[in-house]
């Protein structure tokens, strides 16, 4: 069997796998009355039950003690029981049982054969397999695999396998399908279990619908439940058979999804309304996008003339202050040679030796001027001294000239007189 167990129960699970299930141990059911059955991969036990219903003595294996338990404890009929067994090595003795079902299990090993072999042993002589397993390209043509399945067959491939096995094998299809039922309401009609009529329908070349009564024929079975036997099968009744659970009616709930799809029908209208106005708003949205683009790449572009202008701005800043650097440096080595000319020194052209000569030639200039001042006062001084000197000689000079004039004008007076005299 394969590492993970795939299984239906009945009391978990409902819908379209209950009817497929169901309908299958329905029609098993019709072949085990009064006989020793064996129900491989029997599961929780459901389809054992339906067995039992009919059966002398029906038997239930599984390879999981999980699903035994739960079967042992849900099924207490007096002509069932239930076993732990693996399907390849079964616990009974040859020819032990009349008929052996295994339905949709042989998908779920690889070694078929190997199967098969364990069946016929343990089947009577005559005995009869019924083996189910789906149809591996309807069954796959609307899902995903099945993971649990490990070896799907098509048809042919089944059919060749239990021609291997048995001599005789007739095949029943088995599928889903949407019918409209007719039965009686009168509480008090009875007797109508074989009544029951199969009316098909279909539209002819004109286009006129043509009626027909007779089986059931369907297309592409999704599973394929096969009678295997080493005696004849013609007696063996295989008539067309619907499954139909009240509890479960799938029409009911199909009519209430649709009922729900209709009643979204109103939703989807203003969906559709809601959608175009979103499709609408999401292409101004898109338009206003591109200009907001637009309008970032020109910004994107004046910001990168701005960077590039900021960039030769700075370049010229720099070499603005290169130039300055240069000049003030020429200016410093100037002023440090002029000023160590002044003051007669080695001044250096750093800022701080061209400060402290500054101050230094200060000084020298202070003391300078004062000296200069002192000279200038001692020469007004000096000056002063002289001209007084010079006024005094001056003086001295106009009285002696005053005195000798005096003196000459004396003299004349003296001579006049003398010659006076002496006339």
């Amino acid at each position: 069997m394969s590492g993970e167990l795939e299984r239906f129960d009945p009391g978990e699970q409902g819908g379209r796998i209950a009817y497929e299930h169901l309908h299958r141990y329905a029609l098993c059911r019709e072949y085990v009355a009064g006989k020793r059955v064996l129900d491989l991969a029997c599961g929780t036990g459901y389809g054992t039950a339906i067995l039992g219903s009919t059966g002398a003595e029906v038997t239930g294996v599984d390879i999981s003690a999980d699903a035994i338990k739960i079967a042992r404890r849900r099924n207490t009929g007096d002509n069932v029981k239930f076993l732990i067994a693996d399907c390849f090595d079964l616990p009974f003795e040859s020819r032990r049982f009349d008929v052996v079902v295994a339905n949709e299990m042989i998908e779920h090993v690889a070694d078929h054969d190997g199967l098969l072999q364990e069946a016929r042993r343990v089947l009577a002589p005559g005995g009869l397999l019924l083996v189910s397993t789906p149809n591996k390209p309807v069954y796959n043509r609307f899902k995903t695999p099945n993971i649990f399945h490990v070896s799907e067959m098509e048809m042919s491939e089944f059919q060749r396998l239990l021609d291997r096995h048995f001599r005789h094998v007739r095949l029943t299809g088995l599928r889903m399908a949407l019918v409209s039922a007719s039965y009686p309401l009168n509480p008090a009609t009875t007797g109508n279990l074989d009544a029951a009529r199969i009316h098909v329908g279909n539209a002819g070349s004109d286009g006129q619908p043509q009626m027909s009564t007779g089986e059931l024929q369907l297309a592409d079975p999704e599973y394929v439940l096969a009678a295997c036997s080493d005696d004849p099968l013609e007696d063996l009744p295989l008539p067309s058979s619907l499954f139909f659970s009240p509890g479960n009616d799938l029409w009911l709930e199909h009519e209430r999804i649709m009922a729900w799809a209709s009643g979204l029908h109103e939703e989807d209208e203003n969906l559709r309304a809601e959608v175009a106005r979103s499709r609408s708003e999401l292409v101004q949205e898109r338009e206003n996008l591109a200009a907001l683009k637009a309008e970032q790449a020109s910004q994107v572009q004046f910001l990168a003339n701005l960077q590039r202008a900021n960039s030769e701005l700075g370049a010229a800043v720099q070499r603005e202050r290169d130039i300055i650097r240069r000049e003030g440096e020429g200016q410093r080595r100037l002023l440090s040679r002029l000023l160590g000319q002044a003051s007669d020194s080695n001044v250096g052209d750093d800022e701080a030796s061209i400060v402290a000569g500054l101050f230094a030639l200060n000084t020298t200039l202070v003391e300078e001027r004062l000296r200069r001042e002192m000279a200038e006062q001692k020469t007004a001084h000096q000056d002063a001294a002289v001209a007084a000197a010079l006024a005094a000689v001056e003086k001295a000079q106009a009285a002696r000239e005053t005195a000798e004039r005096e003196c000459n004008v004396a003299l004349g007076d003296a001579h006049r007189t003398h010659q006076q005299l002496a006339d």
